[in-house]
């Protein structure tokens, strides 16, 4: 079995990783340097182009799940941020 023996330069690089470390534990500063200001968001609105749902009409057999699928891509299209329904 052999021991393999770190170099010198691999000890300066050990000594200077723990120093970066211990340094970088001391407490930051509060990040809230002036009390009672806040910062917010800002949003643009944009223009939404108006939607509407035609009721569906299912063709071969389709009947019976024509208003399941107009609920589900109307609820869809309304919960979109894309569309004004």
């Amino acid at each position: 079995m052999r021991i393999r023996i770190i170099e010198t330069w691999s000890w300066f690089v050990v000594l200077a990783g723990v120093l970066a470390t211990s340094v970088s534990t001391q407490p930051l500063a509060a990040q809230d340097e002036l009390p009672g200001v806040s910062l917010g968001l800002v949003y643009a609105n944009t223009y939404l182009p108006a939607l509407a749902v035609q009721p569906f009409v299912g063709g071969f057999g389709g009947d019976m799940i024509a208003s399941q699928v107009e609920a589900i891509v109307g609820r869809d299209l309304r919960n979109s941020d894309q569309f004004e329904v």
